[in-house]
């Protein structure tokens, strides 16, 4: 269901909006980088989030750690205000529990489309790492149907 739909009935549920939330990070972010086939039955944790204002050094900072792979730095990064585009960082597994990062610009703009500025697969030296600076994330599954 889009956005527009949900917005033409009632208030939407806050499953509606987590549901249309899934949807589109799928459309972003597949198909998977380690298997190439649709995100349906993968997982995903948002493990970091940097607020996009005027302090350019803590964006630049944020994907510092994801290229170097600088997981528990990465850690730091909590900072998520609606009021300002952010950063988002998730960490994707894959049905062959692989893992992939990928950072996300999530616009302000309520109909500006999230944009992908880098995804990386991880070797599996990474991904334990990022696992081991992790332990306690929260994964949510990607839906069953094709994102169009």
């Amino acid at each position: 269901m889009s956005v527009l739909k949900i917005f033409r009935k009632r208030r939407p549920s806050q499953e509606q909006l987590r549901e249309e939330a899934r949807l589109s990070l799928a459309r972003v972010l597949s198909p998977c980088g380690h298997c190439g086939s649709p995100l349906s039955g993968h997982e995903y944790a948002l493990v970091a989030a940097e607020v996009i204002n005027d302090n350019a050094e803590s964006v630049t900072r944020l994907f510092g750690a994801v290229k170097k792979h600088d997981w528990l730095t990465l850690r730091s990064f909590q900072r998520w205000e609606g009021r300002f585009d952010n950063l988002e960082v998730y960490a994707i597994r894959c049905l062959r529990n692989r893992l992939s990062v990928a950072v996300l610009k999530a616009p302000f703009e309520f109909f500006e489309p999230d944009t992908l500025f880098c995804r990386e697969v991880l070797d599996a030296d990474q991904a334990v790492a990022l696992r081991g600076a992790f332990p306690t994330i929260e994964w949510f599954q990607f839906p069953n149907e094709t994102p169009s």
